[in-house]
């Protein structure tokens, strides 16, 4: 009677500890699964992202450069005007930013970013002919309108590939772009305006151009090389394309999903921990702009 009764009690814990392994096995085959579609998308996404913030970031501070090329003489400006010129930028960068990444949500991401890039390359282009201080004030200011498509546009656009605990590694290699391009800025400006006089154009008017026409060649094969969203793209196997839909609904639950929502929108303007991220933020911005005048 007693072995008897032992039976049905071993019989469980072997069913229980089969049941055990077998989930150990699947997590261990999913999470294997997961490591292998997150090195693809990374391959696939990072470069591509991090050179157009290399190509922004250029753009954005050949104006540095330009400077130094004699712009300020050949467009006779004067007193605080070239100071002017540097932060009429950072008005239509900071006006547009969350309009843009609002748009982003009904747009493609290969649409509304590469367009922006095209919109910037035209306005440095025809940076190269400005003549006065009002011209190159108007041209720096919409600069900063397309500009503020880019990076706030890619942080979203991250977030439609990645898990919250995968993105800031993510975007710490996409940031990275601006040490590179800090790296070699100074030696391919250098490189151009080495043009000066070539076709009666000073050397800041060829940097301006030929930054234009780099950019917008850049943006036109953004077009074709952005992957919009993982449900969407070709590169991806059937099966993969549902595991990275499935694990950023897991992780993100309602948030997943991408709709306007203007009661959303209004609480991420009166959410306290965004507030005091600014507080924190707006000192540091305001550090860097001060060395950033005077290395000018």
């Amino acid at each position: 009677m007693s072995s008897n009764s032992r039976n049905p009690i071993d019989n469980s814990e072997k069913i229980d500890e089969f049941t055990n392994n077998s989930t150990n096995v699947l997590k261990n085959v999913e999470s294997a699964e997961e490591k292998r579609l997150l090195q693809k998308i990374d391959l696939r996404i990072i470069p591509i992202v991090t050179i157009l913030y290399i190509i922004g970031f250029l753009d954005r501070v050949n104006i540095g450069n330009a400077k130094l090329a004699h712009l300020e003489l050949d467009l006779s400006l004067t007193g605080d005007e070239y100071n002017w010129v540097l932060g009429i930028f950072f008005l239509g960068y900071v006006l547009f930013e969350v309009p843009s990444n609002i748009a982003l949500i009904k747009i493609k991401p290969s649409i509304w970013i590469s367009t922006f890039m095209v919109g910037w390359g035209i306005i440095m282009t025809g940076m190269a002919f400005v003549k006065n201080f009002s011209e190159l004030m108007a041209a720096r200011l919409l600069l900063g309108v397309f500009q503020s498509g880019l990076f706030p546009g890619v942080v979203f656009y991250l977030t439609k590939w990645y898990k919250k605990s995968e993105r800031t590694y993510r975007i710490s290699l996409f940031f990275s772009g601006a040490t590179i391009a800090g790296a070699f800025n100074g030696l391919f400006a250098y490189a151009i305006t080495n043009l000066n006089g070539k076709f009666n154009l000073h050397g800041w008017q060829w940097l301006f151009i030929l930054d234009g026409v780099i950019t917008v060649i850049i943006a036109f094969f953004s077009y074709f090389l952005i992957s919009d969203y993982a449900e969407t793209t070709s590169w991806l196997t059937e099966d993969e394309r549902k595991l990275a839909v499935d694990r950023l609904r897991y992780d993100g639950g309602h948030a997943h999903t991408t709709h306007f929502d203007k009661h959303q929108i209004l609480r991420a303007f009166k959410d306290s921990d965004l507030m005091l991220l600014f507080l924190n933020f707006f000192p540091s911005l305001h550090l860097f702009w001060d060395v950033f005048h005077v290395s000018l």
